[in-house]
């Protein structure tokens, strides 16, 4: 390989890098000083490693949220409390390292999760359902949930599935000052 070729290719790949660092950075940025309902899609820098799998389409996740959600009809706040019900049913909480991640296939194959990866599956079967959801992350309380948007409503629900638990907050609510400073009750 040529010289000039080399150094093409090693200053390509630098500039990659950097541009990984920045995003990630400008992330992790955005969710500690705007705050993570606010940050842009990544929500913070954990959730760059969840993304490129929390949030793609696959028809066999789908398949399972069908089944998970059976006789909900369309109704996505019966979908988003159904999968919630069935997975909090068949999940165990298994503490692992804040910065690890399991794929979908892995949880449902172990049946057993952190929080994060927990709730990039829950995200990942709501999104294949056509719901709006993501996984929310917060740093100050090294601590993952679900957020679920059903479509058209002034709320949304906050989806833990380590506790379990699932509550609907006001859109403009900080979910997290609420719910580890003035703690509400379970839906």
């Amino acid at each position: 390989m040529k010289k000039s070729t080399k150094k093409f290719w090693k200053n390509t790949i630098s500039m990659i890098a950097i541009a990984v660092m920045f995003v990630s950075t400008m992330a992790g940025f955005m969710a500690i000083f705007v705050g993570p309902s606010s940050s842009f899609l990544l929500k913070s820098p954990y959730s760059l490693f969840m993304y490129f799998d929390a949030y793609k389409v696959d028809y066999n996740i789908r398949e399972i949220a069908l089944n998970m959600s059976k006789g909900c009809k369309g109704n996505q706040d019966c979908v988003v409390i159904q999968i919630y019900k069935n997975l909090s049913e068949t999940l165990i909480y298994s503490n692992t390292p804040y910065d690890s991640y399991m794929n979908k296939y892995e949880v449902l194959r172990e049946k057993s999760a952190d929080c994060k990866s927990m709730s990039g599956l829950y995200v990942n079967l709501l999104i294949n359902m056509g719901i709006v959801a993501y996984v929310d992350s917060n740093i100050r309380y090294k601590h993952a949930v679900a957020i679920a948007e059903p479509r058209g409503a002034d709320y949304y629900y906050m989806i833990d599935l380590t506790v379990p638990e699932i509550q609907r907050f006001d859109k403009g609510q900080d979910h997290w000052k609420l719910r580890f400073e003035n703690h509400q009750g379970l839906i």
